[in-house]
């Protein structure tokens, strides 16, 4: 259940578009957990990230556990480097700081971006948990809110408790963005 949730809340997206009934835009919105670059093989390595964001090239990318300037990622601003490698235009959001800088997540965008919004949320266990939200232009007169998110990862029903709490402090926010 924990896995639904967290994929409708990152690929939430809200439209305030005014359409005439025959036009359409084609969006296309990825979710990467990065782990700050690190394979499942154990090798640092953050050109593969890249490499994978490149042949998928979405609109919208939402990035988790993102290091910036990290020790464990020979202090690199892994938002910049993708966003560089990517073409795109890269956001971080902090989660918290660590070895000597910050942890969080980053949203990389081929589509303008009006405004971002790095939202703190409740209940997190082990390590703080926040959302990063934008305000996105696809085309004139068509704005959506796009929210990138990675809820706590503990078991159980306290973890499942935690990241609804979480998912209903970001549904709070981005309702009041009316």
């Amino acid at each position: 259940m924990k896995r639904i949730v967290y994929v409708l809340i990152c690929f939430s997206v809200f439209s305030s578009c005014k359409f005439k009934q025959e036009q359409s835009i084609d969006l296309k919105i990825m979710s990467y957990n990065i782990r700050h670059g690190k394979g499942l093989d154990t090798i640092l390595d953050l050109s593969r990230a890249a490499a994978v964001i490149k042949s998928q090239a979405p609109d919208l990318c939402g990035l988790q556990e993102v290091d910036q300037y990290c020790l464990r990622s020979e202090s690199v601003n892994q938002t910049e480097y993708l966003a560089q490698q990517t073409n795109m235009a890269g956001t971080f959001g902090k989660f918290m700081d660590y070895q000597d800088d910050q942890y969080g997540l980053a949203t990389l965008s081929a589509k303008p971006l009006i405004s971002t919004k790095v939202l703190q949320l409740p209940d997190a266990k082990y390590e703080p948990r926040s959302s990063i939200i934008h305000e996105v232009a696809l085309a004139k007169d068509c704005n959506i809110v796009f929210a990138n998110v990675h809820f706590d990862w503990i078991d159980g029903k306290e973890g499942s408790a935690n990241r609804l709490n979480q998912a209903k402090a970001l549904m709070v926010y981005i309702d009041s963005l009316g």
